[in-house]
């Protein structure tokens, strides 16, 4: 009794439905769909939008899907920790230099030694 709904199917039926539409009908419908997408691109985030009014990316850009952000996002904040971890490495030998030195010349003032 119910058949199939393959896609082939389903693309014929709406296909040969289609064909005996009014142009005013398929107009709005139009401009619905229009809107429509419109309003998906406003559902983004204002920082995609700003990429994308700014960079001329298209919309089907890779980066929009899932698992290629979620790798984009790894990558930035490995990257962000290993130069905090660097910038703190760097930072830190300065301070550990000057006590070293004062060691080694027996220039530690007395208070040092007392508990």
């Amino acid at each position: 009794m119910n058949s199939e709904k393959k896609p082939k199917n389903i693309k014929a039926l709406l296909d040969s439905t289609t064909l005996g539409i009014s142009p005013a009908v398929a107009g709005s419908l139009h401009a619905f769909r229009t809107s429509a997408l419109k309003q998906q691109r406003l559902q983004r985030s204002p920082l995609v939008n700003w990429i994308y009014a700014h960079t001329g990316l298209p919309v089907s850009n890779p980066l929009t899907r899932p698992a290629s952000m979620l790798l984009a996002s790894v990558f930035l904040a490995v990257t962000l920790l290993a130069s905090y971890n660097f910038v703190q490495n760097y930072l830190n030998d300065g301070d550990t230099a000057d006590v070293d030195l004062a060691i080694l010349t027996d220039d530690m003032p007395l208070h040092v030694y007392v508990d």
